[in-house]
């Protein structure tokens, strides 16, 4: 405050005027909150006298800012304020009555709202004011209060003016003192609404909560349910007494049926889910399950519980357990993989193939979150793709056999073959057409083109199909013809798609036809010269003309039968009751048709031979379709019927062929097994042996016997081949006869040919030939008596009469003069299992017969009851020479060496190891040629290769000797392989080098046949 000292002697006396005033009011002052000063005015200028502390609080400056430098004090007023208060500054400053509110700028920064009230206070002598006060009070918080409360009831405006929520104020006695449009609409929907708000804020009033909620449903007044969520705010004060309460209301219908669809579309999304036809499952970073849907759990066969949390890996099979590994790291790189094949164990231990497909969710920060994967059971199809395969590689094989070229073609003209049997048809390779670079219509000869299209468009108009022959050039400029057929494929409005077809090559059926074309009128000229007999007559049937052969067979010359009957000259009976058939040339006549001898008839000769014939007439038309006379065309088929009956024996053995041989194979591996051991046993024991060495000996005759036995069934098994090798029948003859007569009371007489000719035969089988025949005619004379045996050398024309081939022949009679047989069991004797005897087996015979046939031979019987009975045997003679057999010891030939047995059968592999190592050699095993192959190309790589490869020519569903030889060739062609087999009807046995074997063992075997066979081969260079 300033001095007294420095006023003027107006503002003293002022001063002093208000002296006794001041002194008591400044000590009110300093404490009071508002600011207060005091300012003198001099000469119109305005100095500051007093201000209290709250005033420099309030400004935040001192007195003199504000009446020293008026400019200064103008500048502490906000901004925003300075031109609104500019306007009345001067008023402040000549002391009227000034009263403001505004914004002061303290320098502190901060901004504070002050109200400025001042006026003169004490007059001079001119009564002007020479003395100020005023009062600067600061109202911020009411400022603040003010704009609160504004906003407060601007944002109630707002919330009473919400469009979508309802609001209220309810007084403690549940009446609703003011509401929005939205409430009193929804209010209006139901007055159940209104209820449930009174009963919310009952039950908030008793608990003494300030907020509460609720959803509840309302009728509507259309009739429609619809949802409400209520909420209520108790206002209380600060006793806790309720006022009032805030009520809102919101229209919740739409959003609770966007739940309830929600929910819907999630049950059905996890029905989808569960139901869907492909397994899903999503997994966890390291490829463990999260979830699975219920086709997934089908198709793994496990439960949701011990799915979830497993490895996938799990449920794979071995080989791709660490398949999916990399799989699943590749699908975390990529982000996806697609079709992936993998196979899964099923719980129950079955397997199927699956395709898998996965996508991985990432989250909002790209980290990995899970892998969404989808599993398609592709075992069907890939059975299908399996199947397809098959039938596509059956369909190769099938187009590569046909004897035609197989095409695909299309409209225009380009051609799609499938093998390359066009190159050996045209010359033009097959990739020369399936290029395009050469389309078919380049090949036709053009005069044939123009015939080719019109046969395809008749196709298309009519059935589709077509054929055609036509004429085409090679590359060689050759002129060919074919034979096409095809199908026109269409699309389904109609379009060519493809032709599908074959092409044959009928050039020299083209030929043949012109040869035959040039040989027509000189056939008319040779028709007398030709090999069946031809009769021509005219339309009375009287003959006009006879060949030759008619001639013969009818035993008329044509001199004498010109002019006769046909009917008298070829005259015709029926072979059962002897009858006169009709006359086939009025029968041609009348019917002006072919007409075919019927069979069972025969021709009489005029010498009264008969004759089976196979005939036929047929009528002789001139150019206008007139009947001119018959041409008859017959030939002698007596021998062809005799042949034809002695077949129908052969025919009657092949039902118990493959029978017969299947039982024989596997009769023939029991017996190796049981004749092979008792053989080394024998070896094992001393011959001085008087208990064990003579059981051991009536076990092999046993054993020898049940190889007869089987012998028998496998010779007259369907296509038996016997091992054949030069040998003197003579021996076999005389041995096999006298053998057969040892024990009874029956002699044999032989009459052999001093110069026998040998024969390639089966030794064993064409002695056993000769003992079933000896034995018959034994068992024929059970008193005794004498079977005599014959042997000559014959040569046979086409004339014999024999279903034989011409040439040289040994025939052989075996005859007895025993009860002989009946007429009636003639025709069966040679059936299999035909026998009149109680004890007798029915083979015999029919064993022989098959032997015969085998060998090309021929056997037939003849007998008369009670005179005797004599069985002829004809075997081919061989032209070769018979050299002096050396006799050979019938020991053991021991050897060494590793020697590979193969063979399904374990009990011969086993049997024939013991003989090896019996022996010295080193054996190993293979049950099939499979493994066999494996073992030989082993010991070849190895550097210790098999001395010899020992092979079962039949193995039962795998590979036999006949392929396994082959293979083993290619590896080392110096290999030596024996064929060892009791199935005697395949010819390997008989021309076993033909197919690359070595050498050949019969089973069952004794060691030492084994031995000097296996030596013979090892020796071999």
């Amino acid at each position: 405050m300033r001095s007294l000292s420095s006023y003027s002697p107006q503002q003293k006396s002022s001063l002093a005027r208000l002296e006794p005033d001041f002194t008591a009011l400044r000590h009110l002052v300093e404490q009071a909150d508002a600011g207060f000063w005091l300012a003198a005015v001099e000469d119109g200028r305005v100095q500051g006298v007093y201000a209290n502390p709250a005033f420099e609080e309030i400004w935040g400056r001192g007195l003199e800012t504000l009446y020293d430098n008026p400019a200064a004090a103008l500048a502490a007023v906000h901004p925003e304020d300075q031109e609104r208060l500019a306007a009345k500054w001067e008023q402040f400053y000549q002391g009227r009555r000034f009263e403001e509110e505004f914004r002061v700028s303290r320098p502190d920064g901060r901004v504070r709202w002050v109200k400025l009230r001042s006026q003169g206070v004490a007059a001079d002598q001119d009564n002007k004011a020479a003395l100020l006060a005023g009062t600067l009070t600061d109202i911020t918080s009411e400022r603040r209060a003010a704009a609160a409360i504004k906003e407060g009831e601007a944002r109630r405006a707002a919330l009473l003016g919400c469009p979508v929520l309802g609001m209220a104020l309810m007084s403690p006695e549940g009446q609703i003192l003011e509401s929005n449009r939205v409430f009193q609409e929804l209010l209006g929907q139901g007055g159940e609404i209104e209820a449930e708000l009174r009963r919310l804020a009952e039950k908030l009033q008793r608990c003494g909560d300030e907020f509460g909620q609720v959803e509840m449903r309302y009728l509507r007044r259309d009739g429609q349910t619809a949802w409400a969520r209520l909420g209520i705010t108790i206002i209380r004060d600060q006793q806790g007494t309720p006022l009032f309460a805030v009520n809102l209301v919101e229209n919740i219908t739409g959003h609770r049926r966007a739940e309830e669809a929600l929910t819907l579309s999630r049950e059905r999304f996890r029905l989808l889910y569960d139901k869907a036809p492909l397994g899903y499952q999503s997994l966890d970073e390291h490829g463990h399950c999260l979830d699975v849907n219920q086709t997934c759990l089908d198709l793994l066969g496990y439960a949701r519980e011990e799915v979830i949390g497993r490895w996938f890996g799990h449920f794979l099979a071995p080989a791709d357990k660490n398949r999916f590994e990399g799989i699943f790291a590749e699908l975390k790189e990529k982000g996806e993989i697609n079709d992936v094949e993998l196979d899964l164990v099923r719980r129950d231990g079955t397997g199927l193939t699956v395709s898998l497909t996965g996508r991985i969710a990432f989250d909002e920060q790209g980290g990995y979150q899970q892998a969404y994967c989808m599993l398609a059971d592709i075992t069907a199809r890939k059975q299908a793709e399996a199947a397809v395969a098959q039938s596509e590689q059956k369909y190769r094989v099938l187009v590569n056999t046909l004897p035609a070229v197989v095409f695909r073609g299309y409209a225009d003209w380009t051609l799609d073959f499938f093998d390359n049997k066009i190159e050996e048809l045209t010359g033009y390779s097959q990739e020369e057409f399936n290029s395009r670079r050469r389309r078919w219509c380049e090949v036709i000869v053009p005069e044939d083109l123009e015939r080719v299209r019109q046969a395809f468009l008749q196709a298309l108009r009519t059935t589709k199909s077509y054929s055609r022959e036509y004429r085409i050039r090679d590359r060689d400029g050759k002129i060919l013809w074919v034979h096409a057929r095809g199908q026109v494929i269409c699309t389904d409005d109609g379009r060519i798609d493809y032709i599908s077809g074959v092409l044959f090559d009928i050039t020299r059926e083209k030929e043949m036809e012109q040869l035959l074309a040039a040989e027509k009128e000189r056939l008319a000229v040779t028709l007398r010269s030709i090999g069946e007999g031809v009769i021509a007559t005219d339309t009375d049937g009287n003959i006009v003309l006879m060949n030759g052969v008619a001639e013969e067979l009818t035993g008329w010359t044509q001199p004498k039968a010109l002019g006769l009957p046909a009917s008298q000259v070829f005259a015709l009976f029926h072979d059962q009751n002897g009858s006169r058939c009709e006359d086939l040339v009025e029968r041609v006549i009348r019917t002006g048709e072919v007409v075919v001898l019927a069979n069972g008839t025969h021709l009489a000769a005029r010498d009264g031979t008969a004759r089976n014939l196979s005939a036929s007439g047929a009528p002789i038309v001139d150019k206008d379709g007139q009947i001119i006379g018959v041409v008859l065309v017959f030939r002698d088929i007596t021998t062809r019927r005799r042949t034809e009956a002695e077949f129908l024996k052969m025919e009657k053995l092949s039902s118990l062929a493959i029978l017969a041989g299947g039982i024989a194979h596997d009769f023939n591996n029991i017996l190796t097994g049981i004749l092979g051991n008792i053989s080394l046993a024998m070896l094992s024991v001393p011959q001085e042996d008087e208990v064990i060495a003579p059981q051991l000996a009536e076990a092999e005759r046993a054993t020898l016997r049940a190889r007869d036995l089987v012998q028998q069934l496998l010779t007259f098994a369907k296509g038996g081949a016997p091992v054949k090798e030069l040998a003197s029948l003579t021996e076999i003859i005389r041995e096999s006869a006298t053998f057969a007569c040892r024990g009874s009371q029956v002699r044999a007489e032989f009459d052999l040919a001093p110069d026998l000719w040998p024969g390639e035969v089966d030794t064993g089988q064409i002695s056993q030939v000769i003992q079933n025949l000896t034995i018959n005619a034994v068992q024929a004379m059970p008193g005794g008596g004498i079977v005599e045996v014959l042997a000559a050398n014959v040569n046979l024309s086409e004339k014999s009469g024999l279903p034989l081939t011409p040439g040289r022949y040994v025939k052989i009679c075996v005859k007895d003069y025993g009860v002989g047989i009946p007429e009636d069991h003639l025709a069966k004797i040679f059936d299999p299992y035909f026998s009149t005897k109680r004890k007798g087996s029915g083979l015999g015979l029919a064993t022989a017969y098959s032997i015969i046939t085998n060998h090309d031979g021929y056997m037939t019987v003849e007998s008369k009851p009670g005179e005797g009975t004599a069985f002829f045997v004809y075997l081919p003679a061989s032209s070769r020479e018979l050299k002096p057999k050396r006799q050979g010891a019938a020991e053991v030939v021991p050897g060494k060496g590793k020697i590979l047995v193969m063979d399904d059968d374990a009990s011969v592999r086993e049997v024939a190891g013991r003989i090896l190592a019996h022996l010295g050699y080193q054996p190993d095993y293979a049950r099939d040629g499979e493994e066999a192959i494996a073992a030989f190309a082993s010991a070849l790589a190895g550097g210790e290769p098999f001395d010899a490869v020992i092979m079962d020519l039949t193995i039962p569903g795998g590979m036999g000797g006949k392929e396994a030889i082959q293979k083993l060739r290619q590896l080392n062609p110096e290999t030596r392989a024996i064929v060892s087999s009791g199935y005697a009807d395949d010819p390997i046995m008989t021309h076993y080098k033909k197919y690359g074997f070595s050498g050949v063992i019969k089973k069952p075997y004794r060691v030492n046949t084994f031995s000097k066979e296996l030596r013979r081969v090892l020796a071999r260079q």
